[in-house]
Parts: structure tokens; sequence; C-alpha cells
């Protein structure tokens, strides 16, 4: 197993790792990948609009993917999904993540477009719907550690990635966000590229400015994307038949640790319900043992997130609320523990409506008074504060704003 500088990781947000894969197992995934290239491209037909081209997404994607590769393989692919789970990323995982216990979190591949549409904006792969405001974030993991760790692991050299090292602990500066409302598609001061060969990897977090450069036409490209988390979330594992005994095993330990952080989630949830202080500290220490008042509060917003999903899923009129309500509503965030409308059956009405109460002042501390705002980069707008809250707002805050509630 690669021994690899935490203290390094924590500072630039990143490292590289040289020859993670060996030549013969590069030629061995790359094959494997172009059996599982057909399947993924069969799926964009199917799912393709009257008013989209034959290939679908293939055709029309400004980064095609293949996606949740563990729905594709069969035997003959399955050193796919066993690439994630060797000494030299699943171990390198376990040396920077938070927590002992952990799982992979997506699997994926990256390729070439069809067509050259140019670079990509600058960002951070978070957004303060699903995950709450950057300093929040930024803070917890100071505090505690990563609980996501992010991977590139290239088939062939690629060069298009950039990032600004040490920009996942701290906001925009203010010449980065100059060079982002002028043109959010060039270098920008600080990046520098990460040039990887057939087999390196760079694991990274995703709070990091990082951009995807411009692809050069014709090129292959098929690199390996996804990651290790600390809150994995994994229930159907029938694909886990074609793995190796300790592969499987691996995947059996993560539904059990799946299940059991829902179950943490919900007596979280229910303790909110309650207004039972004790038992919700106790429930996010359950979660993520060790954690701080940073990491206490970055729990509790995902549980906000959660807490609203309830709230919008259990309405009698939910299905007149606009379709892109619903789609949020629906969505699965499995980073940020918030599993959409299977964890919702775990609540009535009465008691989703008495937890999004709960949450009510938290709400306020992250939502915009009747304001939209737009990333940084220009990706996307909403009424979340992106950075920070207009004011303070902590742990301790939060459980007192209960009334009448237990110590």
């Amino acid at each position: 197993m690669p021994t690899v500088d935490r203290e390094r990781f924590m500072r630039d947000g990143y490292v590289i790792l040289r020859d993670v894969l060996q030549p013969d197992e590069v030629m061995e995934l790359r094959e494997s990948y172009e059996r599982l290239y057909p399947k993924q491209k069969a799926i964009w037909r199917d799912e393709r609009g009257p008013n989209d081209p034959p290939g679908g997404r293939f055709e029309t994607a400004r980064q095609p993917r293949i996606q949740r590769i563990q729905n594709l393989i069969d035997a003959q692919t399955a050193n796919t999904v066993e690439a994630w789970l060797s000494e030299r990323t699943l171990g390198v995982a376990e040396q920077l993540l938070s927590q002992p216990v952990f799982g992979v979190h997506e699997m994926q591949v990256m390729c070439e477009p069809t067509f050259n549409y140019g670079p990509a904006n600058w960002h951070r792969d978070i957004s303060a719907e699903d995950c709450g405001p950057l300093r929040v974030l930024q803070e917890a993991l100071l505090e505690n550690g990563p609980d996501y760790v992010q991977w590139n692991l290239p088939l062939y050299d690629d060069k298009v990635l950039w990032v600004v090292p040490g920009s996942h602990t701290r906001l925009n500066n203010e010449a980065e966000n100059r060079q982002l409302q002028e043109d959010a598609q060039v270098p920008l001061p600080g990046g520098i590229p990460v040039e990887l060969e057939a087999g390196d990897a760079l694991a990274y977090t995703h709070y990091m400015l990082h951009w995807g450069s411009d692809y050069t036409p014709g090129t292959v490209r098929r690199t390996i994307h996804g990651g290790h988390t600390t809150y994995p979330d994994w229930t159907d594992i029938g694909f886990a038949q074609h793995l190796s005994l300790n592969s499987r095993a691996r995947f059996e330990s993560w539904t059990v640790l799946t299940a059991k952080l829902k179950d943490a989630a919900e007596r979280c949830l229910r303790a909110v319900m309650d207004k039972d202080r004790r038992a919700y500290l106790d429930g996010l220490q359950s979660i993520l043992p060790g954690a701080g008042p940073a990491g206490q509060l970055q729990l509790t917003i995902y549980f906000c997130k959660a807490a609203l999903k309830l709230h919008l899923l259990k309405r009698t009129d939910y299905q007149s609320l606009p379709a892109d309500v619903r789609g949020r509503a629906e969505s699965t965030h499995g980073l940020t523990m918030n599993w959409g409308p299977a964890f919702a059956e775990r609540f009535t009405k009465v008691e989703a409506d008495a937890i999004w109460v709960g949450f009510s002042e938290l709400e306020r501390h992250l939502r915009g008074d009747g304001e939209i705002f737009v990333d940084r980069e220009g990706k996307h707008s909403s009424e979340y504060y992106p950075e920070e809250m207009a004011e303070p707002f902590s742990i301790k805050d939060f459980v007192a704003s209960w009334p009448n509630g237990s110590a």
C-alpha cells in the first residue's frame, strides 16, 4: 500500500500518485470499458427526448460519462469495480478520510465529447442547496478531516484538469472573483495543470477550485472518476456476484453501514421532532465520532436539507407543486445522507412537518430573504447563501432554538 502525506493533502487539497495502475492493468481496464461503453450508449439512446439526436446524451453531453458501472458489469468487466477496492485506491482513501469506516461512492468514467465545446467553468463540486455554505464545509474539513475523497485516474494520458492548490480551505479571493466574473473559462491566478500519465491518479477534495480545460479534439479520454466516502449509500449489490469474495464482503459490509447511517439519521430527526437536545447531540456523535462544533453543524445542515425533502414529499398537494420543486424533493445526495422518497417512508406527514418546524430557525440562517445568489462560477442561481450565513449560527444556537426542549 502506498503511503500518502495526509498533511500535504490537507494543505494543498490534493495528492498526485504515480503508477497506481500497472501497464497491464491499464490495458485490461481499457478493454473492459470498451465493453461497457456500448451499454451506456444504449441507455442514452433509450432515454433520449423527442428533440434529441439519435444518440441522446452521447451526442450532446459536454462530458459523456459511463455512469454507475456496477449496473453494467459482468464477470468479464468486474475489474472496473475491483479497481476501486485495491490497496492503491481504497488503501489511500483509508489514510485520508476522517473516519475508519467508509465505502466507495460513485464509480464512473469520463469520456471525450463528440464535439469540441471548449473549456468548462472553474468550479467547486458542491452547492449551497445540497451541502450548505462553503465556509461551514471548510471549517468542518479543517476540524475533522475529509468525509469524501474524489479521484481522477486516467487510462490515457490526461492533462485536462487544473486546480488551485489550497483553495479548499478558503473562500475565493478578490483576484479569483474578478477573473471568474470576467471569464470563468481561462486559467485562474495560482491555477496549475495536473498532468497525469496513464495509470497515475489524483486524489483530491471536491471543495477545491478546479477546472476542466479544453479537450484536444479526437483524443480518446477514459478517466476513472468517483470517490470514497464516510457516508456510503449501498442497498442493491446484486452486481457483487461478479466480484472476488473479499470485494463482495466489502460491499456487504457497506450495506450494513448504510443501514446504520439511515437508522442514526432517523434517530436524529426524531430527536428534533421531540426537542430532545441530548438525544440529538448523541446521535451526531454516533455518526461522526469525535466531531467538534463545526462537524456537528455540518451534519445538522445536511439534516436540514433532508427535513425539507421530507416536508415536501409528505405534502397533500405534492403533485401540484412545480416540477423543479418535486425534482429537488425526489433527488438523492448520498454524500450528505439525503436518500429521497424511500427514506421518507419512515415518517408520517405529521412527523415530517414537526421535524421541519424544528429546523425553521436554521433554515432562516441558510436561505436569503427572497434574494437569489449566483455562484461565483456562474453555474446556477439559488436562494441559499453560497459562502457564509448572514449571521453566525452554531450547533448550540440550533438546539437552543427549540422552545421547551429537553436538556
